[in-house]
């Protein structure tokens, strides 16, 4: 089900986070759990929010992204409320950061538009990484295959800037991370499988979901400029910018 009406908006956590910080922590505690002080932590290291809100204002998902690199974004938080999680606004707040960086890039220099770009998150949901591995390269790989020395520097970055339990850098999991948040731990019976077995096999051997062990995956997908996840989001911004511009009366 798709819901109509809905909108992502970007914000400055800086600047908003005194008008933002209550309402994202109902968000949390109504999607993962008590949230504690950890959405003040989280907007201390965003440099940009994305929220959603649904036809009555209502805040119904938000992602706090950092940049990494110049061409690498790290998916600080992304929470979905529950109600909303299949309706198209999980995959719209995730990609409103890719969105935003390329328009960022192409004003700086047009031929950034051909580079690749990576986003790095955490997840626990093999559904979440399948979607992401259909549209991009993905490291850790359900293959075995070892990390590249770039990817074990992305790891080595997050976890000099975020604290809290540092990933396995062979396996790229994070043990018992999501335990503090029994709404982010997949419970038995209604586990989040992807439906691919080499993915499905990673998550139940390495994060080992069926146990609810509370662990994350530590992941990274580069987005190279041919994939069709980036043609996507190069037509929303293009359209958002002729908006914009249309708007000012300047092209």
């Amino acid at each position: 089900m798709r819901f109509k009406g809905t909108r992502v908006v970007r914000f400055d956590p800086f600047c908003d986070g005194d008008r933002m910080i209550e309402p994202i922590e109902d968000l949390v505690r109504d999607s993962w759990g008590e949230p504690d002080s950890q959405v003040e932590h989280w907007m201390k290291l965003a440099e940009w929010g994305f929220a959603a809100y649904d036809r009555e204002e209502r805040l119904v998902g938000v992602a706090l992204v950092r940049h990494l690199r110049e061409d690498v974004l790290w998916t600080i938080a992304s929470v979905v409320d529950p109600d909303y999680q299949r309706g198209g606004i999980t995959m719209r707040i995730n990609t409103a950061p890719l969105m935003h960086l390329w328009l960022t890039r192409v004003r700086r220099s047009p031929l950034s538009a051909f580079r690749r770009v990576a986003l790095v998150n955490r997840t626990s949901n093999p559904r979440v990484y399948r979607l992401l591995a259909d549209r991009s390269e993905v490291f850790p790989h359900p293959d075995g295959r070892e990390p590249e020395p770039d990817d074990l520097e992305l790891l080595r970055a997050v976890c000099e800037v975020a604290g809290g339990p540092a990933p396995d850098e062979e396996t790229f999991v994070i043990p018992g991370a999501s335990l503090p948040y029994p709404g982010l731990i997949p419970k038995r019976g209604a586990l989040p499988w992807s439906g691919d077995p080499a993915i499905d096999g990673m998550f139940r051997e390495r994060v080992q979901l069926e146990d609810c062990k509370g662990h994350l995956l530590f992941m990274i997908s580069r987005f190279g400029p041919h994939a069709p996840i980036w043609h996507g989001i190069k037509r929303q911004a293009l359209r958002a910018l002729r908006r914009r511009r249309l708007a000012r009366g300047t092209w």
